[in-house]
């Protein structure tokens, strides 16, 4: 009887120490998991304080392309902001990514372009990583221009002949991202990408559906030596696993705003940034307005105004005035901006803002802008 007890005894203490032993594995593993986790995430306030600082930076230098390194991490881009694994995100005002930055090489490129229409109205950033792959298709108008518009130090495809067909032979180079970029003289007819579903190669259909997406972009005005300066037409497109489907329409103005569809996979979120773009387009065109109402009251003809001279050409600081209120009007119409009128005013019809002050420019006198 004793040395059953025995038995039962030894054999309830090794029980014991399993489940103690268990419960001690467990909380260590827990707390380990738990202090792993913290690290990550002072880590990533580390590296969300360094990225904020040094993108605002590179934002300021204009035309110049920054390659940054940058610790192991994903980065997401949406309507509110930047943010670096799950801290809170942060703005930069008007700039431009994919909706996921991340680089097997630790490197992001920076660039940032100014954008004026006419008159400077911000500096546009676009921040990118090589591991997206950009595709100019083949039956694409002004690849050239696009090859040029777009940074360097990141994948870019384009084709040497014209035959969409030639889609399905690319190399799948790994890239966690795939867009499709195709661009159409206005009027010419072009393939929208709703119809390369068949000709897209077998490794993009296998690719998760929010990684593939596709631009195609409409140029309706192509100034003479700059072709993608003008208007034109944005159709943002998603994967549904089979097909292109048209999710939305913007219209674009300048280069600059091309390339910052180019960039940002997520329509919605180019239309966040692009409300961010009205209200600093409508904060320039005040003061502008503003300083041309003011040379107005200072050089007029036939009345007291304390300057007549040369530089009272008729109306040009009267019509600065009415032309901005004009191109307000255009870019805060509802439900989008009309480009196309903001862009004829500011550059195209009789008496547009910029001819008016080259002209003053030419006169030696004060401008516009």
């Amino acid at each position: 009887m004793e040395s059953k007890k025995g038995v039962i005894e030894v054999q309830f203490n090794w029980i014991f120490i399993l489940v103690a032993g268990a419960l001690i594995l467990t909380l260590f593993v827990g707390l380990v998991q738990k202090q792993g986790t913290i690290s990550n995430q002072k880590r990533d306030v580390d590296i969300r304080g360094k990225l904020n600082t040094i993108l605002v930076s590179a934002k300021q230098s204009v035309g110049t392309q920054f390659v940054i390194s940058i610790p192991k991490t994903e980065i997401t881009f949406g309507c509110n902001g930047y943010s670096v694994g799950g801290t809170n995100p942060f703005q930069l005002g008007e700039s431009f990514s994919p909706s996921m930055i991340k680089s097997s090489d630790n490197t992001l490129v920076l660039q940032s372009l100014d954008w004026s229409v006419p008159y400077r109205i911000s500096n546009f950033q676009y921040i990118l990583t090589p591991d997206v792959r950009y595709v100019i298709t083949p039956d694409s108008a002004y690849v050239n221009d696009v090859r040029r518009l777009l940074p360097d130090n990141i994948s870019v495809t384009y084709f040497s002949g014209t035959n969409i067909a030639d889609l399905g032979g690319m190399d799948d180079l790994n890239n966690y991202k795939v867009r499709l970029i195709s661009v159409e003289e206005g009027g010419s007819g072009g393939q929208r990408p709703s119809a390369y579903g068949g000709f897209v190669p077998g490794w993009i259909v296998d690719m998760k559906k929010e990684d593939v997406t596709a631009l195609h972009v409409v140029v309706m005005e192509s100034p003479s030596g700059n072709p993608l300066n003008g208007w034109g037409i944005l159709e943002f497109y998603s994967w549904d696993g089979s097909g292109f489907v048209l999710d939305k329409e913007y219209r674009y103005v300048k280069k600059e705003t091309m390339l910052g569809a180019i960039v940002t996979d997520n329509h919605e979120t180019f239309g966040c940034v692009f409300e961010r773009v009205k209200s600093k387009f409508n904060m320039a065109s005040d003061i502008y307005r503003k300083k041309s109402e003011s040379l107005d009251g200072l050089y007029q003809f036939g009345v007291a105004a304390p300057y007549e001279g040369h530089c009272a050409i008729p109306s040009h600081y009267t019509l600065a005035v009415s032309k901005i209120d004009g191109m307000k009007t255009e870019m805060n119409k509802m439900p989008q901006p009309d480009l196309e009128q903001l862009y004829n005013k500011a550059y195209k019809e009789a008496g547009n803002l910029a001819t008016m002050n080259r002209e003053l420019l030419q006169k030696s006198c004060p401008l516009i802008y």
